[in-house]
């Protein structure tokens, strides 16, 4: 008698979030990996929202608190996981998160913060906002990296 490890099926939002992609590509059998990009454009287009408005402080606190727990309880779920499938549709999840809290950031700067009152003040300001761009696309353009 061999010992076959196991398969715990995930249940409650875990479960859901695993089983999507399996279920639109199951409505969609012959289109390769396009289902797969329109959700993550779903997602994106239904992202605008939270990134767009403008929240109080503990509004913006209770958002954050709100992402950074389900950012842990997507990885916890992802450590559990044995199938390799599962886990880069949690890492895609992962990706996700961290593509809108960047761009809620980046709306924020953009139009809250940007010092343009003279050009001394607009010289550094938009040379911070740049250094700032040119990070983000070091961190997320795979070409930067060494």
């Amino acid at each position: 008698m061999t010992n076959v490890p196991q398969t715990r099926r995930s249940s409650g939002f875990a479960g859901w979030l695993l089983n999507l992609p399996d279920r639109v590509e199951r409505r969609m059998p012959n289109a390769g990996k396009w289902p797969l990009f329109c959700l993550v454009v779903l997602l994106l287009a239904l992202s605008i929202p939270l990134i767009v408005t403008p929240l109080t402080v503990w509004q913006q606190t209770i958002v954050a608190v709100i992402l950074i727990l389900l950012g842990w309880f997507t990885v916890q779920v992802e450590q559990r996981q044995t199938q390799q499938q599962s886990s880069e549709y949690l890492h895609l999840f992962l990706a996700w998160l961290s593509v809108v809290t960047t761009l809620r950031y980046l709306y924020y700067r953009t139009n809250f913060t940007l010092n343009l009152d003279s050009w001394t003040n607009g010289f550094f300001s938009i040379l911070l906002y740049l250094a700032e761009l040119y990070a983000i696309a070091r961190c997320c353009c795979p070409t930067f990296k060494r």
